[in-house]
């Protein structure tokens, strides 16, 4: 008995979610973040009372300092960034106004 190529086509299509079922789920070696991992000389972030922190690349807290910054001409000035965090009260959610767009990140209910 032969089977025409429509008959095979409809075995392989009943048959192919029965077989990928199956299989396992993908496990990975590594974390899926570590994947993405940026190579930075300095790292913004925030601690869990939105205070924003200041990491070297290894990972340290730099420390704030006092500077008074002395700039010689104002076209020695390459970029100017700003990173404003915004938390309403009563919201669960913080505000990031960085290089002028915003970013709403979701903070857990407590």
């Amino acid at each position: 008995m032969r089977i025409s190529h429509l008959g095979k086509a409809l075995l392989l299509a009943t048959l192919a979610p029965t077989i990928t079922g199956c299989a396992p789920p993908i496990k990975y070696d590594t974390p899926r973040s570590e994947e993405t991992k940026m190579e930075a000389p300095f790292y913004i972030t925030f601690s869990p009372k939105g205070i924003p922190v200041v990491l070297a690349s290894d990972g340290n807290p730099v420390e704030p300092m006092g500077v008074e910054a002395k700039i010689p001409t104002p076209s020695a000035i390459k970029r100017a960034s700003q990173i404003t965090a915004l938390e309403i009260h009563g919201s669960h959610y913080y505000l990031l106004y960085i290089a002028g767009q915003f970013y709403k990140i979701p903070l857990p209910h407590n």
